[in-house]
Formats: C-alpha cells, sequence, structure tokens
C-alpha cells in the first residue's frame, strides 16, 4: 500500500526551522530582529531616534551659521557644546540658518570658527515651568515593500515508499533543504534587493542595505584592508550618532580582518571551536563588534553598522508556513513553503557604512 507522510493535510509554521537554519548557516539574517507586521504591501515606518544630537556649524563670532536641517532641530534656550573644547554656548536667538548664542559661563572664548561639530543638549529648566522645548522631533517617514518568498519541495510516491537507513521522514529533508535556500534568497534580497512595487502578473520586490545605505562611504582606492579604513568609517558612523555594533565582511575578507585584529579575539567560555579568525573585536572609539562573515557581501566591500536598525518585518498572517501543494494526479507528494517579508531601515545615513574598492 502506498505510505503517506504523517503530516500530510497539516499547515506547518516553519520560522522555527528558518531559525534553526540561521544558526547553522551564519550570514547577516541569523542577527536581524522582527520589525512590526506589515499591513500592505507598502510598508511605512518613522525614522529612529539617535543616541545625540549633532550639529555641524561654522562660527562668526557668536553667530554659528548651520544647514536647514541642523537648525530645524535648534531652538532657544538650547546649549551647544564644541567637540574640540568644554566651552559650553547658549542659544540666545534664531534667524533663519543663523544661531546666535551667548557664553554660558563668564570668561569663555567665542565659538572655535572653522566646521566644527556641536553636541546639542536642552535648556534648563525653571521652577513651575508649564513648557517645555518648542522644539519638536518629527522623524522621516520611509517606505518599503513586501516580498514573496517561495520554495517547492517535492518527492515520488517511489521515494516515499522506499525504505531508507536513518532516513524515517524524507519530506522533512526535502522541506529543510528547501528553507536553506530560502534563507540564501532572504539574505540576498536584504543586501541587495531594489524596492519595487508590483502589479498582476508581476512580483513587487523589498529594497535592500546597498539601497537604503548610502549615506556614509569610504573608498579605499583599491588599497588592502587595514585598521585606519575601518576606524574612518566608524569614526563617522559614530560622528552621525550611531552605535555600530555589527562589522560584517564576505569569507574572502576573513584573513585579512582576522589579521589585523588576531590579538584582540574574545573567546566565550562555552566555546568548544578555536582557530585563527575574528570571532569579535574592539574599535579604537571603545565598542565591540560582533563579526558576521557573509558571502552576499562583494569581496571589495565591509560593512559596519547598528544592527538593532534593521528589522525583517512579515506580512500580516504571512509568516513562513509550509503546507501541501500536491497537484491532482502526481505520482507523488509536494509541499510549499511560502512567506511574505519586507525590511524595516532606520537611519540608514547615520547607522550604517561600509568601506568600497578593497584591494
Amino acid at each position: 500500500m502506498f505510505s503517506v507522510y504523517d503530516f500530510k493535510n497539516d499547515v506547518r509554521d516553519v520560522v522555527p526551522i528558518l531559525d534553526f537554519v540561521n544558526q547553522n548557516e551564519p550570514k547577516l539574517l541569523s542577527v536581524i530582529g522582527t520589525g512590526a507586521e506589515a499591513k500592505s504591501k507598502t510598508h511605512e515606518w518613522t525614522e529612529g531616534i539617535l543616541g545625540g544630537k549633532r550639529v555641524t556649524g561654522t562660527a562668526d563670532g557668536l553667530v554659528i551659521s548651520l544647514n536647514e536641517a541642523d537648525a530645524s532641530i535648534i531652538g532657544v534656550g538650547m546649549q551647544l557644546q564644541p567637540k574640540t573644547s568644554s566651552d559650553v554656548y547658549k542659544v540666545a536667538s534664531i534667524s533663519g540658518q543663523d544661531v546666535t548664542v551667548t557664553k554660558a559661563v563668564s570668561g569663555m572664548a567665542n565659538p572655535p570658527s572653522g566646521s566644527t561639530i556641536y553636541k546639542v543638549y536642552g535648556a534648563p529648566v525653571a521652577t513651575g515651568s508649564t513648557t517645555g522645548e518648542e522644539v519638536a522631533w518629527q522623524g522621516d517617514i520611509r517606505t518599503n515593500y513586501t516580498q514573496i518568498f517561495r520554495k517547492d519541495a517535492s518527492l515520488t510516491a517511489t521515494a516515499i515508499s522506499t525504505d531508507t537507513y536513518d532516513n524515517a521522514n524524507k519530506m522533512n529533508q526535502q522541506v529543510l533543504a528547501a528553507m536553506e535556500l530560502l534563507q540564501n534568497d532572504l539574505n540576498f534580497a536584504i543586501w541587495h534587493g531594489r524596492k519595487s512595487l508590483g502589479s498582476k502578473g508581476v512580483a513587487s520586490t523589498l529594497g535592500g542595505i546597498y539601497e537604503f545605505c548610502n549615506g556614509i562611504v569610504v573608498n579605499a582606492n583599491n588599497s588592502v584592508l587595514s585598521v585606519d579604513l575601518i576606524n574612518n568609517l566608524v569614526g563617522q558612523i559614530v560622528k552621525a550618532g550611531g552605535k555600530p555594533d555589527v562589522i560584517a565582511v564576505s569569507r574572502d575578507l576573513a584573513p585579512a580582518l582576522s589579521k589585523l585584529y588576531a590579538n584582540q579575539v574574545f573567546i566565550g567560555e562555552d566555546s568548544t571551536v578555536r582557530g585563527m579568525y575574528v570571532n569579535k573585536i574592539r574599535d579604537a572609539f571603545g565598542n565591540v563588534l560582533q563579526v558576521v562573515y557573509d558571502d552576499d557581501i562583494p569581496s571589495t566591500d565591509l560593512w559596519v553598522m547598528e544592527i538593532g536598525k534593521l528589522k525583517l518585518s512579515p506580512m500580516q498572517g504571512r509568516t513562513f508556513i509550509d503546507k501541501d501543494s500536491t497537484a491532482p494526479g502526481f505520482d507523488g507528494e509536494s509541499r510549499t513553503i511560502i512567506g511574505e517579508y519586507t525590511l524595516e531601515v532606520y537611519n540608514p545615513n547615520e547607522c550604517f557604512g561600509h568601506i568600497t574598492n578593497i584591494g
């Protein structure tokens, strides 16, 4: 009599299988969190708040000129501290993009001449206050589109009926193999996807990191990877308000990265594996960066990012499942693994950056 696998009529949640596959095939996908469910094919989210406000201004006496975006977050009474000194200045008035300041403590010099980064702090509040700062923060709205990911697993009736040593459930094995392929497709889309809203018969696609994150780029000009290049990149992210905690490279660059930080390898107490590759590094700014080796990254690139700013969001009710999809008359059994997801990228121009053209 023809044998039928025991979960033929079940619709199964296979997200835990994907999590298992991710743990055994480390890619960027394995360290990304889950975002809010998408309610439609066009998914929106509000830009995240950075770790601290910073503006860049050019001073002429007690007048500091800012760009339009920086000027929009400054209010009268706020305090500005140049990155290069302990001096503190209080905002007295604002005219367009020009901010007039006063010396917060007597005896201080004028703000530094030339382009300077200023840290921004709130205004001191008096007793019995009824209002706070006049400037309200409103993040930008960003959008992405959902993308359907699907794989199919099939076995002939003969394969199902044939006994194989230590392989009691061959369909589960096929589903697991299909999930590994899905993981590859999803991880590739996270890096290289280009967002496009499809139409009837035309697939929608999500936008990935290479589309969203182009604000901070360091060109190596075909030079070899160096600590100075990495510190330059990390420094720009920190300056912009990001808190980098992941560094990602292809395995082609793994030997070069490991050589640079060979004396800084972090070994956990429960680790049973030893070898010449770096798991975590500490950069020049005190950040501990987890290293992700991911072959979907070109061998000429290295990425640094704040991983909490990256979220994988399922369409509501469309997380990965597998279900029977056997066509009438097929001499065997088939299952479909399918789900619909998009990517949220918060502060892409501040919390993500990469080195390109590494020689």
